[in-house]
């Protein structure tokens, strides 16, 4: 309990402010995953449920909460990075996920989350990972898809909406999972069930692909590194 109560209030604190920026600056503490992690959209494994779950998304551009809402959690083990989202969707009945080729632009036309992380959370080399209803990745370093990562995916519903699991490789992203390791993230959602609508967990300004906005995202912090944070 005392983990989640951490946890939650740093996420709805604010840390800092960049220089001249209004936006907060969010931040996401992940718990090691002590079983395996099956990729089946279910979100269902005991790591999930000890997982903090975080809504908040906010319209693109806009100070506005969005509806219908956005879920996502975090846990990861030696080998990957498990992110798993959860998407209420009122059209639920409309949702027919099309399947498309890997790295296809086409699967930004549907139902999709865009994940996107930075390694060493310096704002430069950044990557894309979009996702879509049916499972299909879109991935690329910063803007280039021509890099591929060995990503894993499962994609499932539920009577509120539908879900999705990500698994990211750390050696894909050239970095080991230690503990108090800091890493950018932001998790995106676009909507197209009914009406076009752009959502961000983390508020972006120069199109999602906004590193320097990035939120942090913290492997198994040891003491003390929640503070330090604060303090910088």
């Amino acid at each position: 309990m005392q983990r989640i109560a951490i946890v939650l209030a740093c996420l709805v604190g604010l840390l800092a402010w960049a220089e001249g920026d209004e936006f907060e600056i969010k931040v996401y503490t992940v718990a090691k995953a002590e079983q395996e992690i099956a990729l089946d959209g279910k979100l269902d494994e005991p790591a999930w449920a000890e997982a903090v779950s975080v809504g908040g998304f906010m319209l693109y551009g806009k100070e506005t909460r969005s509806e219908p809402p956005t879920f996502w959690k975090a846990t990861y083990d030696e080998r990957y990075l498990y992110v798993g989202v959860s998407c209420d969707e009122p059209a639920l009945d409309k949702l027919q996920p099309v399947p498309q080729a890997r790295d296809a632009h086409a699967i930004f036309s549907g139902e999709t989350i865009e994940m996107f992380l930075d390694p060493d959370h310096t704002h430069g080399t950044y990557y894309q990972f979009g996702v879509n209803a049916a499972g299909n990745v879109y991935d690329s370093r910063g803007t280039d898809p021509v890099w591929n990562a060995a990503v894993k995916t499962g994609a499932g519903r539920t009577q509120a909406g539908w879900t999705l699991e990500i698994a990211v490789p750390w050696e894909d992203l050239g970095m080991k999972p230690v503990p108090g390791a800091l890493l950018g993230i932001n998790v995106c959602r676009d909507r197209q069930l009914d009406g076009k609508q752009w959502t961000n967990w983390s508020r972006v300004i120069h199109g999602f692909h906004d590193p320097s906005r990035f939120g942090h995202l913290i492997l198994s912090p040891p003491q003390g590194v929640l503070e330090k944070l604060g303090l910088e």
